[in-house]
C-alpha cells in the first residue's frame, strides 16, 4: 500500500514476544558500479569507463556518466550498453599534472528509479625522474627497498611505480619512453 516492502518476524516463544518490522524501499533502486582507473601520465584521455548494473525487480534501461576535474563538473554523457547490464563510455578532459579526475555513473531502471556508483577518483601525475631510462613497477615499496639500495649505489636514475598506491598502471606510464622496465614484487 506504500513505497516500502515490509518484512516482519517474531522472536519468541516466551511470555514476552517481540515483533520486529523492517522496511525496505520498494521498488528498489538499481545498483551500479564502475571500474577504477589508475593514476596516469595521460593529461587528456580518452579514459574508458565500464559500469556494471543490476536491477532486482526489472531492467536497467540507461546509464549516464558524470565527470569532474578538480571538483568541477566538466562533462556528462550517456553510456552505451555493450552487454546485458554492462555500459561503457570514453571521456576526455583538458587536464594537467596535479589534477584530480572524478567520475560517477548513474543507472536508470524501467521504473524511472536511479542508482549511483561510488564517486571514483584518479590523478594526473608526472614522473619524479622523467629523464630516467629505467622504470621499476612494484607493489610494495618495503619489499623492493633492497633493489633501490643497489640501484642507488650503482648510480642509476630510475622511476618507481607502486601499482597498489596508483590503483594499477596504464599505457601512458609503461609507454613513457623507458629503455628498461623491471617488474618486481610478488603481488603482480
Amino acid at each position: 500500500t506504500d513505497s516500502l516492502m515490509h518484512c516482519g518476524f517474531l522472536m519468541g516463544p516466551g511470555p514476552c514476544d517481540v515483533v520486529y518490522e523492517l522496511g525496505f524501499p520498494w521498488p528498489p533502486n538499481p545498483k551500479c558500479g564502475v571500474n577504477q582507473l589508475p593514476d596516469t601520465y595521460n593529461k587528456t584521455g580518452p579514459f574508458g569507463v565500464t559500469a556494471t548494473t543490476s536491477d532486482l525487480d526489472g531492467t536497467v534501461v540507461g546509464c549516464s556518466l558524470f565527470v569532474s576535474l578538480n571538483g568541477a563538473k566538466v562533462d556528462s554523457m550517456e553510456m552505451v550498453s555493450t552487454a546485458p547490464d554492462v555500459w561503457e563510455a570514453d571521456f576526455t578532459v583538458a587536464g594537467a599534472a596535479g589534477d584530480e579526475i572524478s567520475y560517477q555513473a548513474v543507472a536508470t531502471d524501467n521504473d524511472g528509479l536511479e542508482g549511483a556508483s561510488f564517486l571514483t577518483i584518479f590523478d594526473i601525475i608526472e614522473p619524479d625522474n622523467p629523464g630516467a631510462d629505467l622504470l621499476i613497477v612494484g607493489d610494495d615499496m618495503r619489499l623492493n627497498e633492497i633493489y633501490y639500495a643497489v640501484l642507488d649505489d650503482l648510480g642509476y636514475t630510475y622511476e618507481y611505480w607502486d601499482i597498489d598506491a596508483h590503483a594499477g598502471i596504464d599505457a601512458s606510464v609503461t609507454g613513457w619512453g623507458w629503455g628498461t622496465i623491471i617488474v618486481a614484487g610478488w603481488g603482480l
